[in-house]
């Protein structure tokens, strides 16, 4: 079965730190929820991509086997740097890829710049991003 990744972007100083999950109950879609956090702390914890990555594994565990759509929010943090969101976004996609997950991307949140780095990424990679607005 084709698992879902939703992969929401949002501003800078936002970034994953926790890993505390809701379920949505109109949608019936499990949501990860990261608070915004100083930009020191990210520098000091979550630098690496692959930490991200990581990340995503665990969560897909939480997920009871009998839930038909999965969903995890993933949230980057860029400082005006276009080429490095789209770095780490071709990095999330092929992983996404491999794994058999689809990108939705929510394009009621996130920057002119993240979403177009997001169409660029999912373009080189040659994946197809669902557009979801809500």
């Amino acid at each position: 079965m084709m698992k879902e990744c939703q992969i929401m972007l949002y501003g800078r100083e936002h970034i994953w730190i926790d890993i505390a999950h809701r379920k949505n109950p109109t949608t019936n879609w499990y949501v990860f929820i990261s608070p915004p956090v100083s930009k020191k702390k990210y520098e000091t914890h979550y630098q690496d991509i692959n930490v991200k990555i990581g990340l995503l594994n665990k969560t897909q565990d939480i997920f009871p086997d009998n839930e038909k759509i999965k969903y995890t929010l993933i949230e980057l943090y860029v400082e005006n740097d276009i080429i490095e969101l789209i770095r780490n976004l071709r990095a999330l996609i092929k992983y996404i890829k491999d794994k058999k997950y689809k990108i939705v991307c929510n394009l009621t949140s996130g920057t002119f710049e993240m979403r177009l780095a997001l169409y660029i990424a999912a373009q080189i990679q040659k994946q197809h991003v669902k557009e979801v607005f809500y």
